[in-house]
């Protein structure tokens, strides 16, 4: 963990850790930063009083989704071996934003990056009469609080929040992502029908087939095959698989996801999705299947039960791999940006990461 500056004052709950360069660093509980204004009070992310707060700024909202939900994120980070602090700004006694810091260690650094299966940094804003637009001092305190204290940041947002990055200041380099979504109640009655003429073929035949149904019992299939496809492609997950069965097992009680399997009429098992559900809104989460038309079957299914009980969007959850972006295209979808925003204070941190990432490409196209 970073070292936290002298000028912080540390709350009486605490422990002792160390941060990896022999200096002793004391935290639990909350640390203030009373020469800011606002303040900024950082929690752990399990505590019940980050927990309450975030709940009540939650609540009060307008850019709700579910990966800002506090208890999803912290279950994912800690799944992948990740940390994470919820960052409070407050100001006369009232909190303008939060937001949850997930960072990994590589070596002797620091990164916040959002973890895997998570497209947006978990950010709640407030929304006030009085103060339409809360951005400015609540980024601004965000900021400088999380480029002071770790070596690099990658911020993703939501497209509703794209005025954010104006307001980060200099030293932030910004590019785009990219999702596909597709807007069910704009879409035919017959939902193959915007589909591409290959895709629309490839279900129609294969469609009888299969049997698609809802089936939680077939996570660890799914998720199984999910880990399967990424290790084949070249980059293999580090994941606790009994933490993610475990994550989805909690969201099913919630009604926070579905889950949807394929049989073949002998029984054997082709292939599955978890569909993380959002109000009207759901999205493309986990999906594993062997070789072949299983999850173009599995979605045709799915698409058209979703669209049939009001679903209004399909979110596709990413479009920048090209081979799978490509097979998401087929299906109809607009295309969406969304901005990530970086900023890193190690020139050997980005070298490093610059040498892994070329490494990654070599490998995956032996």
């Amino acid at each position: 963990m970073p070292v936290w500056p002298r000028s912080s004052r540390i709350a009486t709950s605490v422990s002792t850790y160390c941060d990896g360069t022999g200096t002793l660093i004391t935290l639990i509980g909350q640390v203030q930063r009373p020469l800011l204004s606002p303040t900024v009070t950082i929690l752990e992310s399990n505590s019940s009083e980050a927990q309450q707060r975030w709940a009540k700024l939650r609540t009060s909202s307008s850019n709700r989704h579910a990966f800002d939900s506090l208890a999803l994120v912290a279950r994912l980070t800690a799944a992948q071996s990740m940390e994470s602090r919820a960052i409070f700004v407050n100001e006369s006694g009232t909190d303008l934003a939060a937001f949850l810091a997930t960072f990994r260690r590589v070596g002797p650094f620091f990164e916040v990056v959002p973890p895997r299966l998570v497209p947006f940094s978990p950010m709640v804003l407030r929304s006030s009469p009085e103060d339409p637009d809360p951005l400015s001092n609540a980024v601004a305190a965000l900021r400088a609080h999380l480029v002071d204290r770790y070596h690099r940041v990658v911020i993703t947002l939501p497209p509703e929040l794209e005025k954010a990055t104006a307001l980060l200041g200099p030293g932030w380099k910004s590019d785009s992502l990219k999702t596909y979504v597709l807007p069910l109640q704009e879409t035919s009655v017959d939902v193959t029908t915007d589909w591409s003429a290959s895709t629309r073929r490839l279900y129609r035949k294969h469609a009888r087939q299969l049997t698609v149904d809802e089936d939680p019992s077939a996570t660890s299939a799914i998720l199984a095959l999910w880990i399967e496809a990424y290790a084949r492609s070249g980059t293999p997950l580090e994941i606790d698989t009994k933490a993610m069965e475990d994550t989805v097992a909690w969201l099913h009680h919630n009604a926070g996801c579905r889950v949807f399997s394929a049989v073949r009429p002998d029984g054997g098992f082709e292939g599955g999705l978890v569909v993380l559900m959002d109000g009207d809104t759901a999205y493309y989460w986990i999906a594993g299947s062997v070789p072949g038309p299983a999850m173009t079957v599995i979605l045709g299914r799915v698409i058209q039960l979703l669209k049939a009980e009001g679903v209004t969007a399909f979110d596709f959850l990413g479009a920048n791999t090209p081979s799978i972006a490509e097979f998401k295209r087929r299906f109809g979808p607009q295309l969406i940006e969304y901005p990530r925003l970086i900023a890193s204070r190690s020139r050997i941190f980005e070298a490093m990461l610059s040498a892994k990432h070329s490494l990654s490409e070599r490998t995956a196209s032996l």
